[in-house]
């Protein structure tokens, strides 16, 4: 994350998720797919419908831990461009320029205060996701007021801060 005022201005936030994070979760899906191995090849017939779970749900999630640990990727980028997600699941990236941005609002919980970004066309934008993200984004506009939604522990500096670095990028 930049440090001072005037590199805040130029990247406003880069926040990469911490790789030691997702190695403990890459390794409790490693034992969670070994368990379903060891299962599948010494349990009785009750124990290998639980182990084909685990190697359905734990294998999907160890290949896609595998990609993010080997090809880390910056999870929010908010820069003098516009806002930018890269996702762990593929379709759930978006980048929207500030030209494409309506609005920009928040929401604040008990500890956790989330970023809603309205784009200035839902349409465009809804075809430009994968059909999973475009349905999430549907429920997200009707839950929060926009189709993207992110934040809480995950913004680096206070949601206030954030709150008026990207109303100076959005109303120069």
């Amino acid at each position: 994350m930049a440090s001072s005022p005037e590199d805040l201005r130029k990247e406003l936030i880069t926040y990469a998720p911490a790789r030691s994070r997702w190695l403990v979760y890459w390794m409790g899906c490693l034992l969670f797919v070994g368990l379903g191995v060891f299962l599948m090849v010494i349990g009785h017939e009750d124990e290998r419908i639980f182990a084909a779970i685990c190697l359905l749900v734990f294998g999907f999630a160890l290949i896609l831990l595998t990609r993010e640990l080997l090809k880390p990727t910056v999870g929010i980028r908010i820069d003098e461009e516009g806002i930018h997600q890269a996702a762990l699941l593929p379709g759930q990236s978006f980048d929207l320029r500030w030209d494409e941005i309506e609005r920009v609002h928040f929401l604040e919980g008990r500890s956790l205060a989330s970023v809603v970004v309205v784009p200035v066309n839902l349409e465009s934008y809804y075809n430009r996701c994968s059909p999973f993200a475009r349905y999430l984004g549907r429920i997200n506009n009707e839950l929060v007021g926009g189709p993207i939604c992110f934040g809480g522990p995950i913004i680096p500096i206070s949601s206030s801060e954030l709150a008026r670095l990207i109303q100076e990028r959005l109303n120069p």
